[in-house]
């Protein structure tokens, strides 16, 4: 005689049911996210990019997030005059560099360490419609070693006009208006910043964007890091 199986209570039904309603559509849709974006990294724009222009720049990577390592001067532009360094607790005794990273406010702002994610911090970066804001640290020195980009000075205006326009102003003058009180270890300072996180424009689609712009080779979508970083 075969041998029945239990019948399930009405309330695993439900759970079941919920689980396939939801969990398939997420995982599906995560699978296509991650597909896209290697798939896209073998579209690049600018193609034809040289890496010898007279312009040094970098990146700096935590594995999750990417900032750009730009020179603090260059020509007529100084960085100085749009991060005011009144606005920063502590300088290096040079400033040669600037790293400015893009990203969520409220993710920027309650997770110092990854050790601070939370789901719910996590989420509401993704769906929250969130301010943003530019994170920027003045440095003496910049590392070269793994991302040694080198752009023309007419590619690195334009890049750095890419970056310009994303900043809010302070009452319509040229410096960054800042988040005041807002820091991590003194020598970094938070500015207001245009636009909002989302799955689609990630902080590393952000530094994608403004390579791209710069005229370097770049996918034409970069919501990771390697999707940035594996083309240079």
């Amino acid at each position: 005689m075969r041998r029945m199986l239990p019948q399930l209570s009405w309330r695993r039904r439900i759970v079941i049911a919920v689980f396939r309603f939801i969990a398939i559509p997420v995982i599906s849709t995560v699978i296509a996210y991650v597909a896209i974006a290697f798939a896209l990294m073998l579209i690049p724009a600018n193609s034809s990019f040289q890496n010898t222009g007279e312009v040094s720049i970098s990146l700096r990577s935590n594995g999750v997030h990417l900032d750009l390592i730009l020179p603090v001067q260059h020509g007529s532009h100084d960085w100085r005059a749009v991060f005011q360094p009144a606005d920063f607790q502590t300088l290096p005794a040079q400033i040669n560099f600037v790293a400015i990273g893009w990203g969520d406010a409220d993710f920027y702002l309650n997770t110092p360490t990854w050790q601070d994610v939370s789901i719910k911090t996590a989420a509401v970066a993704l769906f929250g419609q969130n301010p943003s804001l530019l994170h920027v640290e003045y440095l003496a020195e910049a590392e070269f070693e793994t991302t040694h980009i080198r752009i023309a000075s007419a590619d690195y205006m334009r890049l750095v006009e890419f970056v310009s326009a994303k900043v809010r102003r302070s009452n319509g003058l040229e410096h960054a208006q800042v988040r005041l009180g807002a820091s991590y270890f003194g020598g970094d300072a938070f500015f207001e910043a245009t636009g909002s996180y989302s799955p689609i424009h990630t902080c590393n689609s952000w530094v994608g964007d403004a390579l791209r712009a710069g005229g370097v080779r770049m996918g034409i979508w970069t919501p990771f890091v390697v999707n940035v970083t594996g083309i240079l």
